[in-house]
């Protein structure tokens, strides 16, 4: 098993959240950092993350047992003789182009300073209290067909609560996804199998790829900025005949959506409004176009209900994401939004 660690690249996306970001490499070190190399990318933070993060490297990759430590724009990456392994590097992604575009360039990298046969593309805004990765790689390698494998992810708070197992199941006909097992205690874990779980996309927070899934399915879409990435993925995915699975052994602490307006439960922000209310419909009209109907009695339905709350404000970002999706336009995105996923 650790020759397939040797040849893994783990992903972290950054935006304004350094703190979260150091806290999680340190966390890598569950998983022997002398055998995987790490990708971070910072996804044009707009604080000094990208400062704090290179200091913190700088000053402690030896200790962390990284063999080098390399940071540079995306454009000045290139492949080098002289790369040691196992390496860790910090990259300027050049925009914030949103959460597809920031781990594209993560496996853009890796690809360009090392032949990776794995690809594990995680928050960082995760903590990993034990070896999360080799049960995932053990699960990917028990079948060809299993194009990207999720974990277990568990609440930070409490951490005997389950968030996902593996990401979601979709409801097409409601235009609504539910995370599988969200709120079961992590010690009801053992009723779960894979005959009894029902994946439509894995969840962003945790998703370990090959490289051969790479080259038949392509990278993320861009196109959605921020969420519906995966289900976009997953649909690819199965048109080329891979399957999902999660590994139940595989466990990651995860802060929901803390830089993105959305660590309460009963609050989202209006640009995360914006690009859930817009991207069902590009997502609908690509893979399932049948169903699109659906999606827009969803927004329509979703703007009624805030009515009762004179909510006007979330109602016309509803309204203008509705049409843009139905346009296929992009907004104008005055303000940055964080690349974490829920």
């Amino acid at each position: 098993m650790s020759d397939y660690k040797m040849q893994t690249a783990i992903i972290l996306l950054n935006f304004n959240g350094w703190q979260d970001t150091i806290a999680c490499i340190d966390s890598i070190s569950f998983v022997r950092d002398d055998i995987v190399s790490v990708i971070v990318v910072d996804n044009c933070s707009t604080n000094d993350s990208y400062e704090q993060i290179n200091r913190y490297i700088g000053d402690n990759y030896a200790r962390l047992n990284y063999s080098q430590y390399l940071t540079a724009d995306y454009n000045e990456f290139a492949a080098t003789d002289k790369l040691e392994h196992p390496f860790i590097c910090l990259v300027k992604s050049g925009c914030n182009g949103g959460f597809a575009y920031g781990n594209n360039v993560g496996i853009k990298v890796a690809r360009s300073l090392y032949k990776f046969e794995y690809f594990w593309m995680l928050n960082s805004d995760t903590l990993l209290k034990s070896d999360a990765l080799t049960p995932m790689l053990n699960k990917i390698n028990t079948d060809k067909s299993i194009g990207i494998v999720g974990s277990v992810l568990i609440y930070m708070d409490p951490q005997n609560t389950i968030q996902a197992l593996g990401g979601v199941h979709f409801h097409c006909h409601l235009a609504r996804g539910d995370q599988i097992a969200n709120g079961v205690n992590i010690s009801e874990i053992g009723r779960f199998n894979d005959s009894n779980i029902n994946l439509d996309y894995i969840a962003g927070a945790s998703m370990l790829v090959r490289a051969s899934f790479l080259d038949s399915v392509g990278l993320m879409s861009e196109d959605y900025f921020l969420y519906y990435e995966e289900l976009d993925w997953a649909f690819r995915a199965k048109r080329k005949g891979y399957s999902l699975a999660v590994a139940l052994d595989s466990h990651v602490l995860h802060k929901e959506g803390a830089s993105i307006g959305t660590s309460s439960k009963q609050t989202r922000s209006l640009l995360s409004e914006y690009y859930l209310s817009r991207n069902i419909l590009i997502c609908y009209k690509l893979f399932i176009p049948v169903y699109l109907p659906i999606a827009v009695v969803r927004n329509i339905v979703n703007c009624i209900k805030l009515i009762k709350t004179k909510d006007f404000g979330r109602i016309k970002v509803i309204i203008r994401a509705t049409a843009d999706g139905l346009m296929g336009r992009s907004c104008d995105r005055q303000v940055h939004l964080s690349t974490k996923k829920n």
